[in-house]
């Protein structure tokens, strides 16, 4: 082989090489590229257990289906009241259900905002229907300004990605009446600016405790829900969205997979939540979500 062309076949070696490079350069910026995306969305969907809560309550694929996000801390999910608003629609409504939840101990809507899985779940897990939003106490009564300005960001993001938002109206500890006026009259207020509906689960259990002293809305430590407090939520949030008085429901406690009764509302207090979403009715104006 002459040295000429020896040295045209080294060049179109190397050329083929580059070309070579730059394509799997190609495919792997690609690749890459994918992966952020895929990161992007992505929401581990078992690592948001909190004692025995999975951000998953009720999974219907049917494109009818009233899909619900609920967004808070431990006054939605101790004694699971999202299980027990699944329980109570499935009763009043053929609709089928999408329910999901993502709930933290003591989490504030800043700290929700700041690991960011609200936003991908509304954005890429939904379309949502309805988006349900619960703050913490101490972030209403110490950082109202963060509470307003955290829960602004969550309304407009549900109204951008089609969902209808809901303020749901959290409670003092200990019965704290003076602290409860301060949390109602800042939800409220906020409420009216937005337009935005508030169900008012934390003045209504004040209101039933005073009314039927005997009865106990709040757990052993005086604030978390008990399994009454957690069922009227659920009777009460669904009467927000829906219209309909929940009149003749199990009076079953279900737990955080809405599968195992663990608590019987009884026949009084059963009245007693009736007697308080009437009294609320009487006053206000429900959805008609059905």
């Amino acid at each position: 082989m002459h040295a000429k062309d020896e040295i045209q076949q080294g060049q179109t070696s190397r050329k083929r090489r580059w070309i070579l490079i730059t394509l799997v350069g190609f495919v792997c910026a690609g690749l890459a590229f994918g992966c952020s995306l895929l990161l992007e969305r992505y929401v581990d969907l078992n690592k948001a257990r909190v004692f025995g809560q999975k951000i998953i309550v009720e999974d219907s694929s049917e494109p009818d289906a009233l899909k619900v996000f609920f967004i808070g801390n431990s006054l939605l999910f101790t004694s699971c009241m999202p299980s027990q608003f699944a329980h109570v629609y499935s009763q009043r409504s053929k609709r089928s259900l999408k329910v999901w939840q993502v709930v933290f101990p003591g989490e504030t809507l800043t700290g929700h905002l700041k690991t960011g899985d609200v936003q991908k779940i509304m954005r890429f897990y939904g379309p949502w229907d309805v988006v349900i939003i619960q703050d913490a106490t101490v972030e209403v009564l110490k950082k109202p300004s963060s509470f307003v300005v955290a829960a602004k960001q969550l309304v407009t993001l549900a109204r951008e990605n089609g969902a209808k938002p809901y303020l749901f109206l959290p409670w003092a500890r200990n019965c704290d009446c003076s602290q409860q006026t301060l949390i109602s009259d800042t939800y409220n207020n906020l409420g009216r600016e937005l337009e935005t509906t508030v169900i008012p689960d934390g003045d209504l259990l004040f209101a039933g405790q005073r009314k039927f002293p005997d009865l106990h809305f709040f757990g052993n430590d005086n604030y978390h829900p008990s399994h009454l407090g957690s069922y009227f939520g659920a009777l009460l949030t669904y009467y927000v969205l829906t219209g309909d008085m929940p009149e003749d429901v199990s009076r079953s406690v279900l737990n955080s997979n809405g599968r195992v009764v663990v608590a019987t509302v009884d026949e009084r207090s059963y009245s007693a939540c009736m007697e308080l979403l009437k009294m609320f009715s009487s006053e206000n104006t429900a959805g008609a979500i059905r």
